[in-house]
């Protein structure tokens, strides 16, 4: 290899090393937003149920009425959680990488992983 050159693969781990952080932070909010994207209703339906119970809006209630409410209650719980789960996607490196290259002008880490598609052996 001629001075001139640059070692492309060298430059491309010493820019990942760098921004190690930064990509484990973007990662992490982005597990945060999937979260709550993905359990704002079971959010809502727990404080919902909380401020029933500490309302004492079941207190002067029928015994029968008190039980199916904490019933529907539990079992939209459950439902709800289910649901969270299942719609539920871990974040990947690549999803991380994509939210930190957004933010950047002139996209620099695409271009790190960018390669010649013809010509690369000339």
């Amino acid at each position: 290899m001629a001075d001139y050159e640059i070692d492309v693969k060298k430059l491309t781990r010493k820019a990942m090393r760098a921004l190690t952080w930064r990509l484990r932070a973007t990662r992490a909010s982005l597990v945060v937003e999937r979260v709550m994207t993905q359990f704002w209703l079971l959010i809502t339906w727990t404080l919902a149920l909380l401020a029933v119970v500490r309302l004492g809006l079941l207190i002067d209630t029928h015994q029968t009425v008190a039980i199916t409410v904490f019933a529907v209650g539990a079992l939209g719980w459950l439902w709800l959680f289910a649901r969270g789960i299942r719609g539920f996607r871990w974040p990947t490196l690549m999803d991380a990488k994509a939210r930190l290259d957004a933010d950047i002008p002139g996209r620099p880490l695409q271009a790190l992983d960018d390669s010649l598609a013809i010509g690369s052996g000339d």
